[in-house]
């Protein structure tokens, strides 16, 4: 199976020169507790909400997101198999992965993702 079979593909994303602000009001809108920034249409890193609501209103209104990204994502195609998505989810000890194409991000493989009916997956490290 495919990782583009199973991945959550409901993402939202903001450019990197959007107002953190901006950044918080979607991860609100589309429920999502991070948001893939991106930079000329490439996927830069990921800011979290709960970082963003640590901030004042006035810093919201002033700050780029940029200036709230985290960059240390690990990606995976969406034609990769999924048994490579759990390797690397189990050796990355990650919450998730981006899934990319051409640079962009278009959904997420998370443990959940690769549970299958009648098959449980541990993601623990061996």
């Amino acid at each position: 199976m495919r990782v583009y079979d199973i991945m959550d593909s409901r993402i939202a994303t903001v450019s990197a020169n959007d107002y953190a602000a901006e950044a918080l009001r979607l991860m609100t809108l589309w429920r999502r507790p991070w948001i893939f920034v991106l930079d000329c249409n490439e996927l830069i890193g990921i800011a979290y909400a709960k970082d963003m609501e640590r901030l004042s209103q006035s810093l919201l209104r002033e700050q780029d997101v940029r200036e709230h990204l985290k960059t240390n994502l690990l990606a995976i195609g969406p034609d990769a198999d999924t048994q490579e998505a759990e390797r690397m989810l189990r050796l990355g000890r990650r919450e998730f992965l981006t899934v990319v194409k051409d640079g962009c991000p278009i959904g997420i493989i998370t443990p959940d993702s690769l549970t299958r009916p009648g098959q449980a997956v541990s993601l623990q490290a061996s």
